[in-house]
């Protein structure tokens, strides 16, 4: 059986290729960084936390896809629905 802290790193690498795949089909060049957490701190559940940023002008309906593609990532590869990350709607579009 693989360890929490193990699938938490999967989860979030999984849920933020989610994110730039669709970004890179809008056609900009997202980066994404998946780092350590502490999941005792409040409002965490997670060892791991991730970001994905690019920059450029950015559409409500490209912003809310690329938002809802992490979470839809992770339920097509199975993660189990207990531990799926909620959809991130907020757009962190560098300028």
């Amino acid at each position: 059986m693989i360890d929490k802290p193990s699938i938490d790193f999967i989860n979030a690498c999984i849920h933020e290729a989610g994110h730039a795949v669709v970004a890179r089909s809008f056609g900009f060049s997202p980066t994404w960084r998946v780092t350590a957490s502490d999941p005792s701190t409040p409002g965490r559940r997670s060892y791991f936390e991730g970001q994905t940023s690019f920059a450029g002008e950015i559409s409500e309906d490209q912003r809310k896809m690329i938002g809802l593609a992490g979470s839809i990532a992770e339920i097509l590869l199975g993660t189990p629905p207990e531990t799926i990350t909620r959809p991130s709607l907020n757009s962190e579009v560098a300028d």
